[in-house]
């Protein structure tokens, strides 16, 4: 499915026929819903909205950083998640903008990688980077 929802040029709901974009849409589902936000699949979800909470800390995005790739390994099919890497809010520039890469290998297309970024609610403005 394509997200946001597309109606293709005949009428039907349009796909996403490339694996890549497949594969980076799974990938920020994953990261970007809360653990037990799906009554089926309670332990799924990257529990990312978390990191908001918490003192900047490397020990904190370092657990969460091997969670994160434990659970997207066991839920992401179709690619091989390789790493994750996370940036910190930048206190010289005035940023409380955490960046998360992850890197995946598909079979056939090599490396790639998507990104996120957190930004607390109350920082957003018109010139935040989404």
């Amino acid at each position: 499915m394509k997200l946001p929802l597309n109606i293709d040029s005949s009428g039907k709901l349009a796909r996403v026929s490339k694996i890549d974009d497949v594969v980076k849409q799974k990938v920020l589902d994953y990261l970007s819903t809360s653990m037990f936000e799906r009554p089926m699949l309670p332990t799924y979800g990257g529990n990312t909205n978390v990191l908001l909470y918490e003192n900047f800390d490397p020990l904190i995005f370092e657990e969460y950083k091997l969670e994160a790739l434990q659970g997207m390994q066991r839920s992401i099919a179709g690619a091989q998640i390789t790493n994750l890497i996370i940036n910190g809010p930048n206190s010289l520039q005035n940023d409380s903008t955490i960046k998360i890469t992850v890197e995946y290998q598909i079979p056939t297309f090599g490396k790639r990688q998507a990104t996120i970024n957190v930004v607390l609610p109350t920082d957003l403005t018109e010139d935040s980077s989404l």
